[in-house]
């Protein structure tokens, strides 16, 4: 996807399809604003509890880009065993 602008990005996760988009896309959207947090609270030295609310936001962005990860993992591996499925007939099967 880096080499779709942030347009064409917006449609692949619009698009209705099954995809780990919907939280890999919430998780890298937050780990971003934590990160800008993060820059506020290193550069801002007038803000007492700057230095504290960017290791806050630091930690949360490691956790948002950690659970991210594991929905494309958990998506993918769902993906696979419907495709295994489909491709063996089980959806033939009686139930």
């Amino acid at each position: 996807m880096s080499s779709l602008g942030m347009e064409q990005v917006c449609e692949e996760f619009a698009a209705p399809v099954p995809s780990p988009a919907g939280g890999s896309a919430a998780a890298a959207v937050a780990a971003i604003a934590a990160s800008l947090v993060v820059m506020v609270g290193r550069g801002s030295p007038g803000w007492a509890q700057g230095v504290e609310a960017a290791a806050s936001a630091a930690a949360l962005r490691d956790r948002l880009l950690l659970l991210g990860g594991e929905d494309v993992d958990a998506v993918a591996a769902l993906l696979t065993a419907l495709r295994v499925r489909s491709r063996s007939g089980a959806d033939d099967e009686p139930g």
